[in-house]
């Protein structure tokens, strides 16, 4: 008997010597208890988000999992940020941390799991024994019926912008999104907007005469044959040869736009398009201004012979991510002027009358449900979404060794400057970002 009390009482101390150890090895425990039912208390992990570090906190009762908290302070906002605001209800509701991730923020997503997976080990016990697969509500919904003016397919930057002119307009609208969250790819855009003769412009001094030279000699040289590049170049050159008599304020036009754009195209682009884009830029930054969206710090960036990337700026001065500070804007501006956004539904068909106009569209809810909506006007603003870009990679290294073997020699020509462009282009905003923040190698 005496044995027997010996080796309870060993195996008792080897239990708390592994608790012990796991609370200093995987994450640290406040307010814990053990009681007959299994641990409580408050314990914390940590794991790798995209940004930073993701802190998943779990609160415990009797080794049930009733509360969660997530913080991931550099995690991106608008992407990432979803993620923490879903999974830790998603995780304290089901006593899971096989939850469904957020689609669009799987790295933050797998980040939670990974750290409410250390958050238990600190509990000292087994994060295997929560990986309980979650089944979905299968619970269909009913259909639908919406009638509105407009209907917009897709939440991204154009199609809030659409649903917000459209709504000025005194038109009732809707917007249809596939996602769980507002942003399509506008959300993941880190660069700027490219703008042409803005007022924002004129803050800087000119120093880009090489490039506006380089862009004429490139125009001369090379598409000498093609009749919207050399009238576009004709009168840049003139325009100029008149600055450059009286340089003052920052020299552009919405022509020297129009002719970086088609020669950034190979001349191959719509020339009506073009002057459509390049002739609106400027209003379309002091439209986004109109609606407290502010890109007045100007720089320089691919593609432009001078500085015309218009970008938004942190409150320390620091230049940040277009998408992640411009969705959530537009998107405020979309419920203020009363725009209807269903999130979770897909649409798969553009309804159309005896004469074949549109006049609404079918689509799929959440859970299988038909989403009718009929309107006057169908908007598709779905172009943006680039879910492709393995494919676009592989179809480039593809091309690249294609021309190694096979191409003309003026098309390896042409592909070896795209590469040289695409290396200087990676070159010089590296050197951007350092001189913005301060960074170096």
């Amino acid at each position: 008997m005496k044995k027997n009390q010996i080796r309870k009482s060993v195996a008792a101390l080897a239990m708390a010597v592994v608790v012990g150890v796991s609370l200093l090895g995987y994450g640290c425990g406040s307010k814990s208890a053990s009681t007959a039912g299994g641990v409580s208390g408050d314990f914390t992990g940590t794991a790798k988000g995209m940004g930073g570090d993701v802190t998943v906190t779990l609160t415990l009762e009797d080794g049930k999992i009733t509360g969660c908290t997530a913080e991931g302070k550099d995690e991106t906002p608008g992407i990432g940020t979803l993620a923490l605001e879903q999974l830790p209800a998603q995780i304290a509701e089901t006593g899971s941390i096989a939850v469904d991730g957020v689609s669009t923020a799987t790295i933050t997503s797998n980040a939670i799991k990974e750290a409410a997976a250390a958050a238990l080990t600190a509990a000292g016990l087994n994060a295997d024994d929560y990986k309980i697969e979650v089944k979905a509500d299968e619970t269909k919904a009913e259909d639908s019926t919406v009638d509105a003016d407009v209907v917009i397919v897709g939440a991204g930057g154009a199609g809030m912008t659409a649903a917000i002119t459209a709504a000025a307009e005194g038109k009732s609208v809707v917007i249809v999104e596939s996602q769980a969250m507002v942003g399509g790819n506008s959300v993941r855009a880190t660069g700027g907007m490219n703008a042409g003769k803005t007022v924002y412009q004129d803050e800087n001094e000119f120093g880009e005469s090489a490039g506006v030279e380089k862009t004429l000699k490139t125009a001369a040289e090379k598409y000498a044959d093609n009749e919207t590049i050399t009238a576009l170049a004709k009168t840049v050159s003139e325009q100029w040869a008149e600055y450059q008599k009286n340089p003052t304020g920052y020299f552009d036009s919405v022509e020297l736009m129009e002719l970086d754009t088609m020669i950034g195209g190979k001349g191959i682009n719509d020339p009506a398009l073009v002057e459509t884009l390049c002739s609106n830029s400027a209003d379309a930054i002091d439209w986004l201004d109109e609606h407290g969206i502010t890109l007045h710090s100007v720089s320089s960036f691919g593609g432009a012979s001078v500085k015309r990337i218009h970008r938004p700026v942190d409150a320390e001065g620091k230049t940040v991510s277009v998408g992640s500070y411009m969705i959530p804007l537009l998107e405020e501006n979309c419920e203020k002027a009363g725009v209807q956004i269903l999130l979770n539904t897909t649409a798969n068909e553009i309804l159309t009358d005896a004469s074949g106009a549109a006049v609404g569209i079918k689509a799929t809810g959440s859970t299988g449900e038909t989403v009718t909506v009929n309107a006057k006007a169908v908007v598709l603003t779905t172009g943006g979404e680039a879910k492709a870009m393995l494919l676009l990679i592989a179809l480039c290294v593809v091309a690249v060794v294609a021309a190694r073997v096979v191409f003309p020699k003026e098309v390896k020509e042409e592909l070896h400057e795209e590469l040289e462009e695409l290396t200087e282009l990676g070159h010089h905003e590296e050197k951007d970002k350092q001189k913005e923040d301060g960074s170096h190698e």
